[in-house]
């Protein structure tokens, strides 16, 4: 079966990314749209790399929005399969986001270890790469003095290249150079006023605000782990196995008052 699309090539220009997106896969998943998994697999093994490549960052875009642990739970089935996670990382290789693939071979080694903490490990994970890429994206879109460009350009760099090891301290100097660009609300006010700024600055806001939430929740589940390894019965029948032990995640999460202002008041 043919799952290409016909588009005119003066027309590309007029379509949105997310639109133009769509249309491209639209074919494939009227294909597989309520389908028993054995038919979408056959589906899936008849495109193209690129075809194939389209659809697993579809699935990711429309179904991973709001971390790895909304995929999850969304499409339990799905990511149950042993070829999941396999065809997530060729999408991301073959069009060349290393982020995205870093980001998916963390969760699956975090899926595979078994941890009862893992959903808010990875979902931590995932809020911290979100504000990276925003900021990064941000510095070098133009709307920012060049100043503070070079500042959170290289804070979001180093966050999102830093090894395990060194992340607490890449992420807290990221938080700190955000508080520094944006210490006054006439900052932000000016992201806004740019061509597509408040759609760039609810985004950080939303990234910002994300973050601490994400790291309360795993640092939670993380204590609770550890209360639970701790447990005589846990200890002397050795039920927890080799795996490591579980570590809070200890950062400078405190995001821009300028920012914090604008998030969105919780009922």
């Amino acid at each position: 079966m043919n799952y290409r699309v016909d588009l005119p090539h003066d027309g590309l220009s007029s379509y949105a990314d997310e639109e133009l997106c769509r249309y491209c896969i639209e074919p494939t998943i009227a294909a597989v749209r309520g389908r028993p998994m054995q038919v979408r697999l056959q589906v899936f093994a008849q495109l193209t790399p690129g075809q194939q490549a389209l659809l697993g960052f579809w699935v990711i875009y429309t179904h991973g929005a709001y971390g790895w642990s909304s995929l999850h739970s969304q499409l339990p089935g799905l990511v149950g399969e042993a070829e999941f996670w396999p065809k997530l990382r060729d999408a991301a290789a073959h069009l060349g986001l290393r982020d995205l693939l870093r980001s998916i071979e963390a969760f699956q080694r975090v899926l595979e270890s078994g941890h009862a903490y893992a959903g808010e490990l990875a979902e931590l994970d995932a809020q911290l790469l979100r504000r990276a890429s925003v900021a990064q994206e941000l510095a070098t879109s133009g709307v920012l003095d060049p100043a503070a460009s070079i500042v959170l350009y290289e804070a979001a760099h180093a966050a999102r290249q830093a090894e395990e090891e060194q992340r607490e301290v890449a992420e807290s100097e990221l938080s700190q150079a955000l508080r520094a660009v944006f210490a006054e609300a006439q900052q932000v006010e000016a992201v806004r006023e740019a061509p597509g700024g408040d759609a760039a600055a609810h985004e950080l806001t939303e990234a910002v605000r994300r973050v601490p939430m994400a790291r309360r929740f795993h640092n939670d589940a993380v204590g609770a782990a550890r209360r639970l390894r701790e447990h005589r019965k846990v200890r002397w029948f050795r039920l927890a196995g080799h795996a490591p032990f579980p570590m809070a995640f200890e950062m400078d999460d405190e995001p821009p008052t300028a920012l914090a202002d604008r998030a969105p008041q919780q009922s």
